[in-house]
């Protein structure tokens, strides 16, 4: 099947000889074959290298390019570059330790065909855990029916409920990243509350990824300490909403657009000086109900409660 929109795969990894030539075929695979497929390799000291080449080699791939660094990056940064290389009009991100399914992106395609002003598209996923990993929290249910869910601006949305991995985003959306990110922030969270924030998020609700969930995995989700929840916070999520925020207020007239960043900048500094252990518990999680409804649920207000409490 030929389409006329460019078609970029991203991948990225680091010491993953494990599962990426499985994650390679599946990609090899699809019905939708892409016009160019990037990974970059964040200075891996296993075989991943070796794997990939040999993989790229004995199936003649001219259009996929090894990118491998000479340091290693970290996997902000090693996705940041890898997202600014693509080239497609729509962009799939993917992790090395995952499946597609093979008829992947063409569900994408004709999904983006179909339902206009998408900038951003992720997909449901069947979860392969091993070892009690923690698997992905969801807010949407992971239903398989093909319909899409056009994800609405409201203020419990901003909290990222689909992993990067399941992110096609748009030529569009790469270029607002490029100009806002510097490769310091969680790549998939800022997709996401840009996409959001411009009206241009959406879940389409089939199944298309096996997602593998170790305890190798970058983004196993534990439960953090009070000082890395608030660094977290400080450092990315705040830093994120705040850059975006900044963008919006200078380049729209939607009044409830920018009031709705302006207010996650406020609502991630109140959850800050919460988890801050020079303020007062009582005062600032006082303060903090005001921004009660920017908490995906009340339950994670209860839990930084808590965790403020025990102070660890």
């Amino acid at each position: 099947m030929i389409y006329e929109k460019r078609i970029s795969v991203v991948i990225t990894t680091y010491n993953g000889q494990k599962y990426i030539e499985e994650m390679l075929d599946s990609i090899r695979l699809q019905t939708v074959i892409p016009d160019e497929v990037l990974i970059y390799d964040d200075a891996s000291c296993d075989e991943t290298v070796r794997k990939i080449e040999g993989f790229i080699s004995e199936n003649k791939l001219d259009n996929w390019i090894l990118f491998q660094n000479k340091e290693n990056l970290g996997w902000r940064k090693n996705f940041y570059n890898a997202i600014c290389a693509a080239t497609g009009d729509y962009i799939f991100l993917a992790d090395q330790d995952d499946r597609w399914d093979l008829n992947k992106i063409e569900y994408y395609i004709d999904a983006l065909s179909r339902e206009k002003n998408i900038q951003l598209l992720c997909s449901n996923f069947h979860v392969v855990s091993n070892n009690n990993a923690k698997v992905w929290p969801g807010k949407f249910p992971q239903i398989d029916d093909g319909t899409i869910t056009r994800v609405k601006p409201t203020k419990n949305n901003l909290c990222l409920v689909r992993p990067g991995c399941t992110f096609c985003i748009t030529k569009e959306l790469k270029h607002f990243y490029n100009e806002l990110a510097d490769g310091s922030e969680t790549y998939d969270l800022f997709l996401w509350d840009l996409a959001l924030l411009n009206d241009g998020l959406a879940i389409l609700n089939k199944k298309l990824l096996y997602y593998n969930r170790h305890e190798e995995s970058v983004t196993n989700h534990k439960r953090l300490g009070l000082d890395e929840r608030r660094k977290l916070l400080e450092n990315d999520y705040l830093c994120i909403v705040r850059k975006i925020s900044n963008s919006i207020s200078k380049s729209s007239n939607n009044q409830n657009r920018i009031a709705l960043a302006r207010g996650c900048v406020d609502y991630c500094r109140a959850r800050c000086r919460l988890l801050d252990k020079k303020t007062n518990i009582l005062v600032s999680s006082l303060g903090l109900l005001k921004y009660i409804q920017y908490y995906p649920k009340i339950s994670t207000y209860v839990y930084d409660i808590i965790v403020r409490i025990k102070g660890k």
